[in-house]
């Protein structure tokens, strides 16, 4: 019997790792993702302490690959990393139900339902830590089986310990799903098995000490700043090692939605399952719940329990990336899964069942082949143009994670002083000037969200390219009243494929050039008025194709440059009259397709009292759990930071159904231009 049960572990294992690998090893990226892959990267290479709870084994582990796993760079490492440990969770789930008594196949699909998910799949191609918290969780059930079958020897104890410290150590969340473990401990008493040992809980205890020694590394570690990554004033002593431990820096993103916020994100969880994880993946609990007296065992209620305590988190829980915590929920999903087909009484029935629904999530998942996103193609477009030794405010999530790991592995732009923002104090502006002043201080200024009307109450801002250029000098100079033209006849444009010298009329129309996605076009324009006007003046610059509509991707507006003129304008000592000129650029979108394209202009004054009648579009095939991280990052990829998020629309509504009154008489085209098509290779 031992010898079977021995053997049939063998055959989950292998089959579960070899579907593993051959899902995820040839998508194993070999650079770095936007947000946190980049940092974790970082952190195994210099030991530093990424961001809260400070991941310390998984740090500890990222260097060890760095030294032993093969790749072609220190990302696709830990990359690979990342993927090893997401195929042993699916693995060890595969284990955890043929354990608590289910059929070989219906364990396999439990773990190769867990395997196929995208959003799974999509966390185990890049250096990330979620996978390894499934591991955790997957141990710490077995450790509850072990718990409810009566092994309560030393190893058993030792398993524990050891298994619950390194969880609470690497996630503190996990500590919620061990109390699972209560649940084991009563169906144990309910069996009547023997009680725990002197020597079961002398080996947890060595367990729980050896456990710890992670953190005590990142205790250590977190007393020198200088190995902080990104806030060097957190982490010291014991109150800020707890800080960084427990993430309560963090905590003012929890239960912040009100409640039909909460049942649209508990809505799209379930297209989540549905449409990306698997509707197979909602048969467990249904059938259970029907079904529940033919149920024997804690694991069950434990996966149950798991579901529900990591899905009411997450749904209250505010982040950039929320729908990456969602991994316990899918893998407690996977497990009721198949213990739901496990109930079919018919073994070739079962089988069938269980082959037909492992085959249609391995084809799935296929369909749904992982982004090819690379932020180094973007930094290197966004960061390039610099002039050497500028100052660029970066957003910690967003810009300085994959910045940061291409100027320590690539030594890109090292020449660049960064200066990371999440709010604008009175003293970071003043200390701002000199930069400003000497016309080297940029940003994207995706983020923090009121970055520009901080940045106005002591300077002007310019677009240029992908960023934005602060400057301290004036943008206007004063006119006399009687030569100030009517506001009908008050712009001009000077584009920059015009010659430099040359002012182009409302109607002029510039020489048509060929450039390439990624490239941008510089425009200017000027108004003479009061300064009154300029909270009022919208102008709208933006690419139509040959039939003349707009670019769009993911339903949202490409190439576009919209923006009411005052926004950009320092607030402090602007003349009430004057001639303001306002020079602009707009970004190609680096996926144009070959082709002729136009670059139209309008203004408008906005209605009365309607100082911006745009709002951000919510983007297609983009989840609640993510929209504000993929705003985040879709603006720096085609250069729209500082710039509204609209959906596509006609171009007659982007000139003129928006507005009270047009300031010109109709769009005029600043500029045209080619893209060729690539060279055949």
């Amino acid at each position: 019997m031992q010898a079977k049960l021995i053997t049939r572990l063998l055959i989950v294992i292998i089959v579960t790792a070899a579907v593993g690998a051959f899902l995820y090893l040839p998508q194993v990226k070999d650079s770095t993702g936007w947000y946190n892959s980049a940092e974790f990267s970082i952190a195994a290479a210099t030991l530093d302490v990424p961001h809260a709870p400070g991941y310390p084994l998984f740090t500890r582990l990222g260097n060890l690959a760095l030294r032993y796993l093969p790749g072609s760079t220190p990302a696709a490492r830990i990359n690979l990393l990342t993927s090893l440990i997401a195929i042993l969770g699916g693995s060890l789930l595969s284990v955890l139900l043929l354990l608590h008594g289910l059929s070989l196949p219906a364990a396999l699909a439990g773990g190769i339902f867990l395997l196929c998910g995208v959003t799974y799949r999509d966390q185990a191609i890049l250096a990330e830590v979620y996978a390894l918290e499934i591991c955790f969780i997957a141990a710490g059930l077995l450790c509850g089986l072990m718990l409810e079958k009566g092994h309560t020897g030393a190893a058993s104890g030792f398993a524990c310990g050891l298994a619950g410290t390194l969880g609470v150590g690497h996630r503190p969340t996990f500590g919620l799903f061990a109390l699972t473990l209560l649940l084991f401990i009563r169906e144990a008493g309910q069996r009547q098995v023997k009680m725990p040992s002197g020597r079961f809980w002398a080996a947890m205890g060595f367990g729980v000490l050896i456990g710890f020694l992670p953190s005590v590394d990142l205790y250590l570690r977190l007393q020198n700043p200088a190995r902080v990554l990104l806030d060097p004033l957190t982490g010291q002593g014991i109150d800020g090692f707890l800080q960084v431990f427990t993430g309560t820096v963090y905590s003012g993103g929890f239960m912040v939605f009100h409640p039909l916020e909460l049942w649209q994100r508990l809505l799209e969880f379930l297209r989540l399952c549905i449409f990306e994880n698997g509707i197979w993946l909602l048969i467990g609990p249904g059938t259970l719940l029907a079904l529940r007296p033919r149920t024997v065992g804690a694991l069950p209620a434990a996966l149950t329990a798991i579901l529900a305590i990591n899905l009411a988190f997450v749904i209250n829980y505010n982040a950039f990336e929320a729908h990456t915590m969602l991994l316990p929920s899918f893998m407690a999903l996977a497990g009721l899964a198949a213990i739901a087909l496990d109930l079919i009484r018919s073994d070739k029935i079962k089988t069938l069942a269980c082959v037909a629904l492992m085959s249609t999530a391995v084809f799935s998942l296929s369909l749904h082949p992982a982004e090819n996103d690379d932020p180094e193609i973007y930094m290197r477009k966004i960061l390039s143009g610099l002039p050497a030794k500028a100052m660029v405010l970066m957003s910690n999530d967003a810009e300085f994670r994959p910045y940061w790991y291409l100027r320590l592995f690539k030594k890109f732009r090292q020449d660049l002083a960064v200066q990371l923002v999440d709010k604008f104090a009175a003293g970071e502006l003043q200390a701002l000037k000199p930069a400003a002043e000497a016309g080297m201080l940029y940003g994207s200024l995706v983020y923090p969200h009121d970055s520009f009307y901080q940045l106005t109450a002591s300077y002007s801002i310019e677009p240029d390219a992908y960023l934005h250029r602060v400057i301290a000098k004036n943008n206007w100079e004063p006119l006399d009243t009687s030569h100030i033209p009517q506001l009908d006849s008050a712009i001009s444009l000077n584009p920059a494929n015009l010659p430099a010298a040359s002012e182009a009329s409302a109607t002029a129309t510039g020489q048509t050039r060929i450039l390439t996605p990624g490239d941008s076009i510089a425009y200017s324009y000027s108004f003479a008025g009061l300064s009154g006007y300029l909270d009022s003046l919208a102008v709208v610059t933006t690419i139509l194709d040959e039939s003349g509509a707009p670019l769009s991707r993911n339903s949202l507006l490409l190439g576009h440059d919209i923006h009411i003129a005052g926004d950009y304008v320092c607030r402090h000592a602007t003349p009430e009259q004057g001639r303001f000129t306002f020079n602009r650029s707009l970004v190609i979108p680096v996926d144009l397709a070959p082709g002729s394209y136009r670059v139209m202009l309008q203004a408008f004054l906005t209605r009365e009292g309607e100082k911006q009648p745009w709002h951000d579009a919510v983007p297609e095939g983009v989840t609640l759990f993510n929209h504000d991280g993929f705003n985040e990052i879709f603006r720096l990829k085609y250069g729209l930071s500082g710039r509204l998020l609209l959906p596509k629309m006609p171009a007659a509504e982007l000139f003129g159904s928006l507005w009270k009154q047009p300031v010109m008489p109709a769009a005029i085209e600043v500029a045209s231009f080619t893209i060729l098509p690539a060279p055949q290779h």
